[in-house]
């Protein structure tokens, strides 16, 4: 079974056969660049792919920009070295399991890029987090699953019943099966491509119910700002169809506490936050 301390030092023997993607050349190029905003921009320019989802970006609902922006120098100018890292990052994550990509990824990447949103939007209007970071661990967050899929083709059916049981944190049941988890995957993919710290051992632990007992300042931000969203997104019915409620129980009330929200206050706030994302 692997754990905290496993996951932040060495990569464990559980790990291999697990495929980890490097992190492509194009983010150290970026890096390298700075502080020549022109520079990157004339960078980014030369992928579309890449240039596309900055643009979408920028122009989303987390920016929430009174004109919309159309090209990619005014869009560096605007979001910065580390939010044009993390879109690219967001991209890059998805590509590099393009080869094994099947039909139900395609719903899995867009979820991730709604709770990346509904994140970054959280992060903002409750000053719980930078809203780079909750937005990066939005798209990161479930990053290690495509990689248990390979080694694990049954992993999303083992996922369904970790989240659906109650016996046991949903973390604990996949150790228990497979003797690691999609968090521990993920924490290594976001290690591998130089994540902040602070996101990463947020996606080791946002599957493991422990924390609401154990807290972390570094972390607790992102991850309430995490669980609110995948609320707002329905993300365990749109993920494996699992029951709404198979995640939210455990955590409601210390994240509410911890707002000083009542129910209707979330509910209200849910509702906006789901209407902006699909404004």
């Amino acid at each position: 079974m692997c754990s905290k301390e496993t996951a932040m030092t060495e990569k464990p023997d559980f790990m291999k056969g697990i495929f980890i993607p490097p992190q492509p050349r194009i983010i150290d190029d970026v890096r390298e660049a700075s502080p020549d905003l022109v520079k990157i921009a004339e960078l980014i320019s030369k992928d579309a792919g890449i240039s596309a989802n900055v643009l979408r970006t920028v122009n989303s609902p987390a920016y929430n920009l009174p004109n919309k922006i159309s090209s990619i120098s005014q869009a560096v100018m605007l979001l910065g070295l580390d939010a044009v890292v993390n879109i690219i990052n967001g991209l890059m994550i998805r590509v590099a399991f393009e080869k094994y990509d099947t039909e139900p990824l395609i719903e899995f990447w867009k979820l991730n890029e709604d709770i990346a949103l509904a994140s970054a939007i959280l992060a903002k209007r409750l000053d719980l987090a930078p809203s780079e970071d909750a937005y990066l661990l939005g798209l990161f967050h479930a990053c290690g699953i495509p990689a248990m899929r390979i080694k694990f083709p049954q992993y999303m059916s083992s996922l369904k019943e970790a989240f659906e049981q109650s016996g046991l944190s949903p973390s604990v049941y996949l150790d228990n099966l497979m003797n690691t988890n999609h968090g521990v995957v993920g924490f290594w993919i976001a290690k591998t491509w130089n994540l902040p710290s602070n996101v990463c051992n947020a996606i080791r632990d946002h599957i493991d119910r422990s924390w609401v007992d154990h807290r972390d300042t570094e972390t607790d931000g992102l991850l309430i700002c995490l669980k609110l969203a995948q609320r707002v997104c329905n993300s365990h019915i749109r993920l494996m169809g699992a029951d709404e409620n198979a995640h939210w129980p455990f955590v409601k009330e210390v994240i509410l506490t911890e707002l000083g929200m009542s129910d209707l206050d979330w509910e209200d706030l849910s509702h906006e936050i789901a209407d902006q994302l699909h404004s």
